[in-house]
């Protein structure tokens, strides 16, 4: 996912991090729920729930332990700062409506390892990644700028890496 904003350094490995999780997801989309699984098809459904445990939930922890409570505090009274709580409410919502959603498919991903096919699981897949795309392009459109701008104004803006300490996936 690169966005006109994530030219910044800063906003980068955010948007790369987006791109990875969405990318992943199209890929998972093409799964078939055909038993026996394939083994290609289990080792995607393996991999899948790694990485969102590596992947996506460190990365929503990682911003709302550090790049949230950061911008908040180096936001500026008034207006910004309200602007800057309902985003960050709007956008922490979402995290736990994702996880959520992921909870429930990584849940028919073990039944059907277990061979115990659900055709509950392509429209899942589809609403997760629907989800996920509004989430991310929303982030990158609206909050990432602003928080480019107002990490800025204090001088040298952290790296994403050096906010999110993201483990390698």
């Amino acid at each position: 996912m690169t966005h006109a904003a994530s030219s910044h350094p800063f906003l980068m490995g955010i948007s790369q991090t987006h791109g990875d999780i969405i990318a992943h997801l199209f890929h998972l989309s093409g799964l078939g729920t055909n038993l026996p699984l394939t083994d290609d098809a289990r080792a995607l459904a393996l991999r899948s729930m790694q990485f969102f445990e590596r992947t996506v939930f460190a990365h929503h922890q990682a911003e709302e332990q550090r790049l949230f409570p950061l911008v908040l505090a180096q936001s500026a009274d008034g207006a910004e700062r309200e602007y800057l709580d309902t985003m960050i409410a709007k956008l922490t919502g979402e995290h736990r409506r994702i996880e959520a959603l992921w909870t429930r498919l990584e849940n028919l991903l073990k039944e059907l390892l277990e061979g115990r096919g659900n055709a509950a699981i392509d429209g899942l897949i589809q609403e997760l990644a629907l989800d996920y795309g509004d989430h991310a392009t929303d982030e990158e459109a609206r909050f990432l700028p602003l928080c480019q701008e107002v990490l800025g104004r204090g001088g040298a803006t952290p790296t994403a890496a050096e906010l999110l300490h993201q483990p390698a996936a």
